[in-house]
This record gives C-alpha cells, structure tokens and sequence, in this order.
C-alpha cells in the first residue's frame, strides 16, 4: 500500500473515519471539516478527490458534490471509511518500522 499522503490530507481522511467510527455514512457537508481543520473548500475538494480515487481504498468517499439542488458542498462518507483509515495507519507504521 502506497502511505503518501500529505499532512493534511491525513487530517482530512482521520476526521471521516471518527465520524464514520460515530456511525455517520452518507452526506456531510464540506462546512464542518473546513471549520474544525481550517482547509479552504477548493483545498479541501482537492483532497477529497485523491481521497475518492486512491489506490487501496475502498470505502472512504463515495462521491463530491459542489453545486446541485442546493448550493451547499458535500462528499458522501461510505460505511467502511474507518477500516481504510486503520489500514493505511497501519502500512505507514509497517514502512517506518519494517518487520
């Protein structure tokens, strides 16, 4: 597994997986994460998007939306976005420290 993501891109994927972890999949709105990790929402679109189409996962984005129905981002947390978080925790700990 490739553990190449920025410092902020991890920020990115651990907040979903806590709140995939606290049972939250579907809609969530760009809004929170922006607050809570102080990401621009074009910065955040664009992790979002490396996120979504990453090698190895299978579950953290489903899908961004940025304009609509109504004029609000969000991004679509798939149920399994916590497993793909403690995985690629895992192969970065794996690479620091090899067996």
């Amino acid at each position: 597994m490739l553990t190449n993501l920025t410092e902020k891109e991890k920020m990115v994927f651990a907040w979903i997986a806590e709140r995939n972890r606290k049972g939250e999949v579907g809609p969530c709105s760009f809004a929170p994460v922006m607050k809570d990790l102080g990401i621009a929402e074009e910065e955040l679109y664009t992790i979002l998007e490396k996120l979504r189409n990453y090698p190895f996962f299978f579950g953290v984005v489903k899908s961004i939306h940025r304009t609509g129905l109504v004029d609000v981002p969000y991004f679509e947390i798939m149920p399994e976005a916590h497993k793909d978080w403690d995985e690629y925790q895992q192969a970065e700990r794996e690479a620091i420290q090899p067996d």
